[in-house]
Formats: C-alpha cells, structure tokens, sequence
C-alpha cells in the first residue's frame, strides 16, 4: 500500500509456540492491530478445544509480551481510514467452523485476513502473502513423529 494511502493501523499475524508439543499443526497464531498514534495493540483470535472455538478479542494486549510467542509475520497498513472498530468488525464476522475437526486458528487466520482483503481494507497482495509466511512460520516447527 503506498504510503499516502495507509491508515496508521498496521496489520500482524502472532505465530505462537504450542505447549507441551511444539508441532507444526499445534503452532497458535492471531491477528494483531498496531496503531502509530500510540493507541494499545488489539489481538484477535479464535481459542478452545477443537470443534468448540470461540472468538477472543484482546484489547491493550500485546502478544509480544507472551512467554509463547515465536515470531510476528507482517501483513502491511490497513487502508486509509479504517478504524479499530471497523478492522475488529469485519474479522469479528469471518466464520468458525465447529464442524470440522480440520478447522484451527490458522485456517480462521487466513479466512480473516482474506475478509479484510475482499471488503478493501487490506491489500489482495498483501494478504496472499502474508498467509504464505504464516504457514512458513508454523512449519518453523518440528514434524510430527511418524508412527511406527
């Protein structure tokens, strides 16, 4: 996004290490808001048991301050003029699938970011690349043994 036309929000992914096993599959991710005018960072997630996921939204968090977290994955500047509550709208309606037992966080993740994209807060580019470095960062992980 050039930079007359960004919004003073920047846009995240929060990869997180899993307890106790730090597989691939198991590697927890959010979304997170960060604002230049000084205002608090807002993360956004799904949490729970599988098939039972509900949204979280943290505001004042800042998932850096976690003893979990791994890594960030850039997304880039929501477009001019978006607002907190329009960006925490708009992922806050991406839907969880507690039906499929191949649904997690990071299928919800990229299902968000490609909201944001198709209603133009962020750019198409930008979310498709994104989603490639998040799987990147949760591959960071180790395998999963094979069973013997």
């Amino acid at each position: 996004m050039s930079e007359s036309s960004k919004s003073g929000i920047y846009v995240r992914i929060a990869v997180y290490k899993s307890e106790p096993l730090d597989y691939q599959k198991f590697r927890h991710v959010a979304l997170w808001f960060e604002f230049d005018n000084g205002a608090d960072s807002v993360a956004i997630h799904i949490v729970g048991p599988n098939q039972d996921y509900q949204l979280q939204v943290r505001e004042h968090y800042n998932p850096a301050g976690s003893r979990l977290f791994e890594k960030e994955v850039q997304v880039g500047w929501a477009k001019a003029g978006s607002t907190k509550s329009q960006l925490v709208d708009i992922v806050s309606k991406t839907p969880i699938d507690n039906t499929s037992r191949g649904f997690n966080c990071q299928v919800w993740v990229g299902d968000a970011l490609n909201l944001l994209a198709q209603e133009g807060y962020i750019d198409q580019e930008d979310y498709l690349g994104a989603v490639d470095r998040m799987i990147d960062a949760t591959m960071d992980a180790k395998d999963e043994p094979a069973l013997t």
